[in-house]
């Protein structure tokens, strides 16, 4: 089995999958990735993130939304390997986060039904 490359990675990503699979997440333990999803997706869209970082961010969120996972997301605990990449990448950015961009996150979250609260 090889590897995707980033074209056959690349269709599995778009803002549309990404709104349509953290719409189909619910629940409290699940406002995590919500929220760290939204992060991501603001750092993507902000006009001072370097385009390595961007393409770092797209690898992240296309992982969570892609169907084919280290861990399965419906089976108990699947969502425990898109936590972490999303928080290890969010570690690594976060002088990148700017208020504002804090807060564009935690409205986007909001719109899914996940109330605002402590961001990364």
């Amino acid at each position: 089995m090889s590897l995707p490359t980033f074209p056959d990675y690349e269709r599995h990503y778009s803002s549309e999958k990404l709104t349509m699979k953290l719409q189909d997440l619910s629940g409290r333990a699940l406002r995590l990735i919500v929220l760290k999803a939204c992060l991501l997706y603001e750092l993507l869209k902000a006009k001072e993130t370097p385009y390595a970082v961007r393409l770092s961010i797209i690898a992240v969120l296309g992982y969570l939304i892609c169907p084919i996972d280290a861990i399965p997301d419906p089976l108990p605990g699947g969502f425990v390997d898109d936590i972490a990449l999303m928080t290890g990448i969010l570690a690594s950015l976060n002088n990148l986060i700017s208020r504002e961009i804090k807060q564009c996150a935690e409205e986007r979250a909001e719109q899914f039904g996940h109330s605002s609260g402590d961001l990364p």
